[in-house]
């Protein structure tokens, strides 16, 4: 809008009847208040929306990497097997326990194989 715009539009209101239906009771604190709650709604939206697209996409990663541990000949995803820890302590406990089994035993195995030789 230009400066003659401005003029016109001056000259057009002054010359012009008041109508209720033209006539705005709200101030302009509450207008700038209004604006900036709308403003702050679409930021929380948009950052909401990108949130989701952020997750969806990693659950697209998640399953294509599913997808790459598939074997066809098994029918399972066979390739996912021992990758994740377990987090109950008590499953915990009993793999370190049975790894140290493993361990101890390995260990005698090869002392007996060094004593024999």
């Amino acid at each position: 809008m230009d400066l003659i715009d401005k003029r016109d539009m001056r000259a057009k209101i002054a010359r012009s009847i008041i109508k209720r239906q033209n006539v705005n009771y709200i101030s302009q604190e509450e207008l700038d208040r209004q604006k900036a709650a709308r403003e702050a709604e679409e930021a929380k939206e948009s950052h909401e929306r990108l949130q989701a697209e952020a997750l969806s996409y990693e659950e697209d990663l998640e399953s294509v990497d599913l997808q790459k541990s598939y074997n066809a000949a098994t029918k399972s995803y066979s390739g996912e097997y021992g990758k994740k820890m377990p987090e109950d302590e008590v499953t915990q406990g009993q793999i370190e326990k049975i790894l140290a089994e493993k361990e101890q035993e390995f260990m005698k195995t090869l002392e007996n194989s060094f004593d024999n030789s």
